[in-house]
């Protein structure tokens, strides 16, 4: 098959397919490499993938199995491609109209702006998880739902929610618009994951024991927002950036 690379492609190997259904048109594609990354107790395989030029950008990671007659195809949920291994020639307008580092921040930008969303999509199932077993929890001869505490945590956790969902709208027409400025991005990101945190907390607190229990996604929506509040720009470095957009004086450092 012409869409698959054999077992004597090269890494970083430009690979030319005729004739591709639905391309209309002869394409390139390059091999990338990564490994899979594992589930608890199983072992990663070396991943190839497709970085294609047309009609998508990335085709996806295979695991390739070169033995036999014919390569054993396999697609891979979750991998980890550290780098194109192919040399660029000089004056290739690899990223055109990108001068310095902001090429590569631009990505970030957009890896950000889709956090902005991300996170709320995390907030929503916990949210309506919680919202759910409120009313099929009985205590006290009642569903939990029907008692103050919990109902003043399902309308904060709706508030947060809205708002969140709100600003991520409102940033999306703009960015359709006219474009995001990073601080913009910034704060999306800051607002919508501690938010989305709080509400995933607070989603817990109403599941009781059951809220750290994997039968629910709460607790692991609430972990992965901890790493979320990390990565693409600490609270700390996007607070920052909001405070020099303010205040006009730069502060980190």
């Amino acid at each position: 098959d012409g869409d698959v690379p054999g077992p004597g492609a090269h890494l970083g190997e430009a690979l030319r397919v005729e004739g591709d259904p639905g391309a209309g048109a002869e394409h390139v594609r390059h091999l990338l490499q990564g490994r899979e990354r594992p589930l608890p107790g199983q072992v990663g395989r070396d991943a190839l993938g497709l970085l294609e030029h047309h009609p998508q950008p990335l085709q996806g990671l295979l695991h390739l199995d070169p033995v036999g007659p014919d390569p054993l195809v396999e697609p891979v949920g979750v991998a980890e491609v550290p780098q194109l291994q192919r040399d660029v020639p000089a004056g290739a307008a690899v990223l055109p109209g990108a001068r310095g580092l902001g090429g590569p921040l631009s990505c970030l930008n957009e890896a950000r702006y889709g956090i902005v969303w991300g996170a709320m999509g995390a907030a929503r199932s916990a949210f309506r998880t919680a919202v759910r077993y409120a009313g099929e929890r009985v205590q006290f001869g009642r569903p939990i739902g029907g008692f103050q505490l919990t109902q003043a945590k399902l309308a904060q956790m709706a508030v947060e929610l809205t708002n969140g969902t709100l600003l991520a709208l409102h940033l999306g027409r703009r960015k359709d618009a006219v474009g995001l400025r990073p601080e913009q991005v910034s704060l999306g990101k800051l607002n919508n994951v501690t938010k989305a945190l709080e509400i995933c907390r607070s989603a817990r607190t109403v599941l009781g024991a059951n809220g750290i229990s994997l039968e629910f996604p709460v607790i692991r929506h609430m972990n992965n927002l901890e790493s979320v509040l990390t990565y693409e720009g600490t609270v700390e470095m996007h607070t920052l950036v909001l405070g020099q957009v303010l205040t006009g004086q730069a502060a980190f450092r």
